[in-house]
């Protein structure tokens, strides 16, 4: 399986179903602005879009 290390925090987070379930809800949130959000970490609760980081 897939992992992702936080630029931030720096911990790293397993890619499951879990991970994909949260990022699926993470982007109906943000689909109104027209934000689409590649990564998040559930630690610290960054987020990288495809322009840029929001926080």
């Amino acid at each position: 399986m897939e992992t992702q290390r936080c630029e931030k925090c720096g911990k790293l987070t397993l890619k499951n179903d879990a991970y994909y379930k949260l990022l699926e809800m993470k982007n109906k949130q943000y689909e109104d602005e027209g934000i689409k959000i590649k990564e998040f970490c559930p630690y610290c609760r960054s987020i990288t879009t495809d322009k840029n980081k929001v926080k």
